[in-house]
């Protein structure tokens, strides 16, 4: 399962769904979606890369790897470091 599945899939049913703000703002206004604040705390999470040891010196997987650090440091709420 991956989170950018979500979206349509609620937005065709009368089913809710906790995701991330991030993604939901980003698909809000494309799917009609409603964005609430959840009723209870959710648990922040982290994610996380893994690859295998052959290619921990690999030019490209390094730059791969920074690549999505960088995207993925863009997309941090403003507050949270």
């Amino acid at each position: 399962p991956h989170f950018m599945a979500a979206p349509p899939l609620v937005a065709a049913s009368d089913c809710v769904v906790t995701l991330p703000a991030t993604l939901l703002r980003r698909s809000q206004k494309a799917y009609g979606l409603k964005l609430m604040e959840p009723p209870l705390e959710v648990p922040s999470f982290t994610f996380k890369m893994a690859w295998g040891k052959r290619y921990e010196s690999e030019p490209s997987h390094a730059w791969m790897r920074e690549a999505l650090i960088a995207a993925a440091d863009g997309l941090r709420p403003k507050g949270k470091g």
